[in-house]
């Protein structure tokens, strides 16, 4: 984003930050440099900044940003065949690892679900190090309602042993049948944010 077209939109970007991106992969070589420019841009006037990536992050590259402007999620969906061009569920995880002891917040989006013991693997993998799960299924793809509700009760189990932020999917929840008021306080909503907000509190 140009500077200028920052400056305009100032307060509403302050209030609920940046999200880079759903659509494309920003660290993707021939947008790495413009993503990272564009990202201590958005720091140095308290913007947040969100990125979502399948790229494994070097953690030198945000060397000075401060932390509690910046989050890194990655899309772990823990098949490494369905992801040609990808870095490795493997790499992915050491980067948010590392990305997490330089004092990064750190987040997963476990979604698509391609089968539930891969996605359950990644949550178990990442758990130390990971402030926030985001997990959802494959749009189109047939589900036993059965096998998702036992997938849930899983991750509600182990959640509590780790203490873990969940947000579980409309889409997922309406398919198992649950409702969201059935949830335990640890599962969040849409709205849960990482960053601190524009009265310097910590949204975490």
């Amino acid at each position: 984003m140009p500077e200028k077209e920052l400056k305009v939109n100032l307060p509403e970007l302050q209030k609920h930050g940046l999200l880079m991106s759903f659509t494309s992969d920003v660290f993707l070589p021939q947008s790495r440099k413009l993503t990272i420019d564009a990202a201590f841009t958005a720091v140095e006037h308290n913007v947040p900044v969100m990125f979502l990536t399948k790229i494994a992050i070097n953690p030198d590259d945000f060397i000075g940003a401060d932390t509690r402007f910046v989050s890194f999620g990655f899309t772990l969906a823990g098949r490494d065949d369905m992801e040609p061009g990808a870095s490795t569920n493997a790499e992915c995880i050491e980067a948010m690892r590392k990305l997490h002891e330089a004092g990064f917040r750190t987040w997963a989006s476990i979604e698509p679900i391609i089968d539930f013991q891969s996605s359950f693997d990644m949550i178990r993998q990442t758990a130390l190090f990971c402030n926030h799960y985001k997990i959802g299924l494959l749009k189109g793809k047939k589900y036993d309602k059965h096998d998702i509700r036992v997938f849930v009760e899983r991750c509600l189990k182990y959640s509590h042993l780790r203490n873990l932020k969940l947000y579980f999917k409309d889409s997922l929840l309406k398919a198992a049948g649950i409702e969201r008021s059935a949830l335990p306080d640890k599962c969040v909503d849409r709205n849960f944010k990482l960053f601190i907000n524009n009265h310097g509190k910590s949204c975490r």
